[in-house]
């Protein structure tokens, strides 16, 4: 039986087939590529190629396509190639700039086929679909991260897996359900376990940059220190041990890789009443800011892999949003030390 996810790999190909200079593509939908989900072989009138496949039936988003990105390094020597329901012109020349190929079900790609053919298509809509019912909201989104941290929380009871995701019981009930209506979650042999992880960590990053992390961000600030080292100074000293927070972004990467670290310095805090963190630092709020302060989504927030460092998928979400080369390079570091349950 075709998956929803080998039909959308299957229509790219026909899409891919449309370009003038392609004779034939030969499908290939259980490769022995690690993590793929197809392998394709590319014919022309003078040279066959073949691509690994990956393909994304969640909604493109600039974070998610930079994870796809960083992801498929491992490939490498490898061409691979990204199937999507639909590429906008934004993600298009973000694709291009990175080298690329692509195609999604409006027939929009970019295709490099050894140096001999190159076509590449843009500005297509995206196709009608269905209305569908409502997103998953904010506190389903905390259940997805809860679960991808800490998968054993699958056998735990509701109550106990929606006190350590951050949210209610229904809520828990309501989404966990939904997943296993998806196929994601399934029982076996009397345990839940997650089927596809990859699928729900999509659904978690696109979720995270359009719905989770604008509500917990709480502003870009400056202070009068001079770098990044005399700021970690400050914020250590600042906020000691009064209140639960601990380091995102860059300032975590470097303690968890010892790679990157980038200029700004993403804090996560707790709600704690009484205590304004920004009086504490004496900072200014300024657009271009180094220091980024955010709320943390969920208790699950500060459960690090080292002493002061937000949880390493919270970490890895928060390097994809940042966008450059080097925060991708950081967030595939993290997630091969320590998110390859989620592989």
């Amino acid at each position: 039986m075709t998956t929803r996810k080998d039909d959308l790999v299957e229509r790219c190909v026909d899409r891919l087939r449309e370009l003038p200079f392609v004779d034939e593509i030969a499908l290939d939908l259980d490769p022995r590529s690690g993590g793929a989900d197809a392998v394709i072989r590319v014919v022309t009138p003078t040279t066959k190629k073949n691509y690994v496949v990956e393909a994304k039936r969640t909604h493109l988003t600039r974070a998610l396509a930079q994870g796809v990105i960083a992801q498929a390094a491992r490939y490498a020597p490898t061409p691979w190639i990204l199937f999507a329901r639909h590429v906008g012109r934004p993600l298009a020349r973000l694709l291009a700039e990175q080298d690329v190929n692509f195609v999604d079900l409006a027939g929009n790609c970019r295709l490099r086929v050894a140096r001999k053919h190159f076509g590449m298509i843009e500005g297509r809509p995206p196709e009608r679909r269905p209305q569908e019912g409502r997103g998953i909201g904010v506190p389903g989104l905390q259940l997805l991260f809860a679960l991808l941290a800490r998968p054993a929380l699958l056998a735990a009871p509701i109550r106990t897996l929606a006190k350590i995701a951050g949210t209610a019981r229904t809520t828990a009930a309501d989404r966990l359900a939904q997943l296993e209506r998806q196929g994601l979650v399934l029982k076996i042999a009397g345990e839940r376990r997650l089927v596809e992880p990859r699928r729900i960590l999509d659904q978690w990053l696109k979720g995270y940059e359009t719905q989770v992390r604008p509500r917990l961000v709480i502003g870009r600030y400056r202070t009068q220190d001079p770098d990044p080292d005399a700021l970690e100074r400050r914020i250590e000293r600042e906020l000691g041990d009064d209140l639960g927070w601990a380091w995102g972004g860059g300032a975590a990467a470097y303690r968890l890789t010892r790679h990157y670290r980038g200029p700004d310095t993403t804090v996560h805090v707790e709600r704690a009443p009484g205590i304004d963190v920004v009086k504490r630092l004496r900072a200014l709020r300024a657009t271009d800011g180094p220091l980024i302060l955010m709320r943390a989504p969920g208790p699950m927030a500060f459960e690090g892999a080292q002493p002061r460092t937000a949880n390493p998928l919270l970490v890895y979400a928060e390097l994809l949003c940042a966008g450059d080369r080097r925060a991708r390079e950081a967030a595939d570091m993290v997630q091969k030390k320590y998110l390859g349950h989620l592989a």
